[in-house]
This record gives C-alpha cells, structure tokens and sequence, in this order.
C-alpha cells in the first residue's frame, strides 16, 4: 500500500467523533483498496447546497458548528484534514459526517505540500510555505461563506494564477443579505496571516453561533434514537 493511503486508514481508524464519518475496516486485492465506512444515503453537502443554491444562516450556522467541533477533536489529535469543501461532508438527519482523509497529515510533518482544492486553500499554501493546522481554519471561512452565498469568496476567475491571486489578497466583499454577525465569523478565519486566524475553541465561542450547542444535542440525541431502533428491528 501506498504511505498516502495508510497514512488516511491509521487517521480515520483512530477518530471517534459524532462528526467524522466512522472507518470500520479495510482490505485490498491485487488492484484495490476497499474502505469500509459508514452508509450515509443522503450523499454529500455539495449535492444539498446545490439543489438548495444557498442556505438560511440559522441552517449554515448549525452545520458549520458542526465542522468545528470535528475540528477542534481533529487538531486536539494533532490531525489537519487539509482539504474541507462541501464534497467531503457528508449529510445525515441534518447531522454533518466530514469525510476524505485522503490528504491528512499528523501537525509534526512540517509540509510545504501543494494539495486540497484550489478554492479553499489558504495563502501560504499557494505561496508554497510551510503550514499548520491554521490551514483548515481557512478553509472553514470559504465553507462559511459558501454555504451562505452559494459560491466560494474566490471565484469568478479564468486561470488558476488568477484565483491565487485573489486568495493571496484576502479581500472579501459579501452580499447585503449576510449579516454582520456572519461576516465577523467568516472574516476572523479569512485572514492572510495563519498567526491571526481564529482558534477552533474560540470560534465556537462566536456570538453567531449562541445556542447552537444545546439545539445539537437534541439532534445528537435524535439521531442516535434512529440508529439504536434500526438495529433493533
């Protein structure tokens, strides 16, 4: 096996997390290697954006709380995900999955490493420098926006050089329907300085997010009901 991909099998067999999409095994034959992983029919966020165009920020708040409390267990763990987009969460009963481990890397693997997806890497991954955790930070500030808007913050460009040019510049302008508790949320993470991104802990903390905490633990609490009554038919 390739050390990319037992590298993802050790990372997603060891998280533990309502939020993260659950690994229960793997095997191989002489061509391929078969993941064994939650069934999740409702398929991926970016099919539900997509038939959605956007969605209310009471909606794109619960699910982004959600990302960032897989995060947070992620980089408590010394795991970057290094590339979140709306294809690598999946959607379950309105609860998020994030999936793909395909690029993660422990934090002690200093990289300069060019991966994820052009639209929601950061800066100093474009300018190929050595990064950290920071990274996912920024990317959760393009989801925010995203699934508010429609479309990433850095789009509208022809060629690759000029969607990097963009992201270097870190200017983000928002539409008049996105609050400005919103955009204090998203402009705390889209900062072109890793240094000065805001910590997962505190995020959560944000004043857009207030109560979110206790309406997730109703959904947590109903989506584990539905889970134990399948399994006892």
């Amino acid at each position: 096996m390739e050390e990319q991909i037992i590298q993802e099998i050790k990372i997603q067999m060891f998280c533990d997390h309502p939020n993260i999409l659950n690994m229960y095994s793997y095997f191989d034959d002489k061509t391929n290697i078969y993941l064994v992983l939650d069934y999740i029919p409702e398929g991926d966020l970016f099919n539900h954006l997509q038939k959605q165009k956007l969605f209310q920020e009471e909606q794109a708040k619960f699910y982004i709380y959600q990302i960032c409390l897989a995060l947070n267990y992620l980089h408590e763990n010394n795991i970057i995900h290094r590339d979140i987009k709306p294809e690598n969460i999946m959607v379950q009963n309105n609860m998020l999955k994030l999936s793909d481990f395909g690029w993660s890397i422990y934090t002690e693997q200093s990289r300069n490493t060019f991966c994820g997806t052009l639209d929601y890497i950061s800066p100093e991954i474009v300018n190929g420098q050595k990064y950290d955790s920071s990274i996912d930070l920024w990317s959760v500030g393009v989801l925010t926006y995203e699934l508010i808007t429609g479309k990433p913050p850095f789009v509208g460009c022809r060629t690759q050089s000029q969607i990097c040019k963009k992201i270097n510049n870190a200017k983000i302008t928002y539409p008049q329907h996105v609050s400005q508790q919103a955009q204090s949320f998203i402009n705390q993470f889209l900062v072109k300085d890793p240094k000065k991104r805001i910590p997962i802990k505190i995020a959560l903390q944000h004043p857009w997010l207030y109560q979110i905490n206790q309406n997730l633990k109703k959904e947590y609490q109903t989506y584990s009901q539905e889970i134990q009554q399948f399994f006892n038919k």
